[in-house]
This record gives structure tokens, sequence and C-alpha cells, in this order.
């Protein structure tokens, strides 16, 4: 994990993506009060008096020393609509020197106001890799993808044998923002460490 406190998280599907914004800020947070340490921003947080939008609140937030707590976790989400490198210039400059008292956690993603998400900013990109982590949920295509499932399952703390592991990838197809929820289920069902084949996998999917 980053020792700056800085995180940009990207990825392809919404559900994967904001598990993963979720499970990084439970970790920031840890044992400390989350309503005096977390922020959270979104598309709505960045609306101008003029109707346009201005990445400024964010960089405020994140510029904010902490109240009553040693630190501050700011998540900024739906960033996705700051796609042009000039409209991150506040953002970049608060990158070079940041606050210590500060989590700044990114959610590269669109928010429901944008008609389409454009490809990160090559010098955000380039400043989080340099000062932070960049944390990258994109699931794979193609051969990879069954990797990806492998991984998942076994991070779950299930087993499954090569039929079971087939069925699951056929049912979730392209939807692969449902195989969270499908695994919770099956633990909670089985329990960790149980290992389970295509008879066990069939009435979940």
């Amino acid at each position: 994990m980053s020792t700056a406190g800085l995180f940009l998280v990207r990825g392809d599907d919404a559900v994967l993506l904001s598990r993963a914004v979720q499970e990084l800020v439970d970790q920031l947070v840890g044992d400390a009060d989350r309503s005096l340490v977390v922020e959270e921003l979104n598309e709505r947080s960045y609306l101008t008096d003029d109707g346009g939008y201005s990445i400024a609140p964010l960089v405020d937030a994140a510029q904010t020393p902490p109240f009553l707590t040693e630190f501050r976790v700011v998540i900024g989400r739906e960033i996705g609509r700051f796609s042009k490198a000039d409209d991150l210039t506040s953002l970049l400059g608060y990158l070079e020197a940041p606050l210590e008292s500060t989590r700044l956690v990114l959610a590269w993603e669109k928010g429901p106001e944008l008609q389409r998400l454009n490809a990160i900013p090559k010098a955000l990109q380039t400043a989080i890799e340099a000062a932070g982590e960049l944390v990258d949920v994109r699931v794979p295509r193609g051969k990879a993808a069954q990797g990806w499932l492998e991984e998942q399952v076994a991070a779950s703390g299930l087993s499954m044998g090569r039929q079971a592991l087939r069925r699951l990838a056929e049912h979730l197809g392209d939807e692969r923002g449902r195989l969270p929820s499908l695994l919770d289920t099956l633990v909670a069902t089985f329990g960790v460490g149980a290992e389970l084949d295509i008879a066990d996998v069939e009435p979940v999917s």
C-alpha cells in the first residue's frame, strides 16, 4: 500500500471498481471514527455555479487538515469527468506536495451526467505512479480471464474443481461484476476453505 497515501483506482466494471474503492477505504480508515475521518465527493460535488465542473472542491478537501483525528480519508469518486490535463492542473500540483495527514483515493469512473469515460490522462497516471499507487481492477479478456476467475475464487477462501470453475465462468459471461456477490453467497453457504464441485455451484449460477 502506498506510503504517501495517494491512490488511483481504475477498472472496467462499475461493481468491481466500487468494491475495490470500498475495500481500500476500509483499510485506510481502520478503527478510526468514519464520521470524522472520511469525506467523499462525486460528480455533483464538482459542479460550478455556471454549470461547469471543477476539480477544486476535491483539492480543497485534500488540503484540509484533520479535526479531532490524526488523518483524513478523502475519496474523489467519478473523476472521469476530468479527462483533460488542463482540468487537473490544481490536482497535479497537489500530488507534487500532498498533505501528510490526507489519504487521497481517486476513482476513475463516470458519473451519471458523463456520457463516455475517456482514458486516464497520462499526466495524472504518471503523477500517481511516481508518488502513490495505481490500483488496477480491470478484468482480463480471453484466456487470461480464466486465471483471473481462479484468483478471485482462491482469494475468497474457496476451492473449486475444473468443472465448477467452467460452469461459474459460463454463468457470469461478461458480467464479471457479479462474481463477488456469488462468492459471498457460496462462502456463507459452505464456509471458508470448502472444496466445491459443479453440483455445489449450480444452485447459485
